[in-house]
């Protein structure tokens, strides 16, 4: 309260402010920044892909944010993951890719090593690309950006995608993603990560699939708000 200003990107986390006595009349409901990320240029992003043997002329091309922290000793989140990557290549002959978010240091955090992981226990491993090498914000957005669909548990990967209009559906460890996703219109495609499995994450992914070209054109409304 002894601020000039408070900044917020979503709702909720205006409402929880509120809810513990923050002063309201100083507390401004904003945007993300990382929605006006340019990503990096046609050029550069081809680049990578050739060098990460990454074949986008296979369509549809369907990205995947896989979480280290989502990655817990249970192994649900694995399992579903593994589930849906099957069962996304099965139904719509799609190639996959991951992109991880996240690097860490000797596989601490990082989500490499957590797609790894899916790679690994994944039926249709010839449809699974794997990117292994580190870039920038700018560079996963560009690759992120020509994705048919994307499935994120990084939330930055997921602002990534939406802010190019790519529908996604987001894997909730914080409110932080369902706030996100509320601002974009798009929170019917949260899952909570503590409790989806794989039919949940399959119903949403055949509904935003059915769907792709209307929520297309809501992103480009609602991102265009954002920004």
């Amino acid at each position: 309260n002894r601020v000039s200003s408070i900044l917020v990107r979503e709702e909720i986390t205006k409402e929880y402010l509120e809810k513990i006595g923050v002063i309201s009349n100083h507390t401004f409901l904003t945007a993300e920044c990382a929605f006006i990320l340019e990503p990096a240029s046609d050029k550069r992003i081809a680049d990578i892909l050739l060098k990460e043997n990454i074949n986008i002329a296979k369509k549809p091309l369907i990205g995947i944010s896989a979480s280290a922290t989502l990655d817990d000793k249970k192994g649900n989140y694995l399992d579903s993951m593994v589930q849906l990557v099957d069962y996304i290549i099965e139904k719509l002959n799609a190639q996959v890719v991951f992109v991880p978010h996240v690097v860490g240091i000797n596989g601490q955090n990082d989500d490499r090593v957590t797609s790894d992981k899916i790679y690994k226990l994944a039926k249709n491993k010839g449809n699974i690309s794997l990117i292994q090498r580190e870039y920038s914000p700018e560079e996963l957005k560009g690759i992120i950006g020509l994705c048919d669909m994307f499935i994120g548990g990084r939330m930055h990967a997921n602002i990534a995608a939406i802010s190019m209009c790519v529908p996604t559906i987001a894997i909730a460890w914080s409110h932080k993603y369902y706030g996100i996703m509320r601002a974009v219109g798009q929170e019917k495609y949260v899952c909570d990560s503590k409790t989806m499995n794989f039919g949940e994450l399959k119903s949403k992914v055949d509904d935003l699939w059915d769907n792709k070209g209307e929520r297309r054109k809501e992103l480009k409304i609602k991102v265009e708000k954002q920004k």
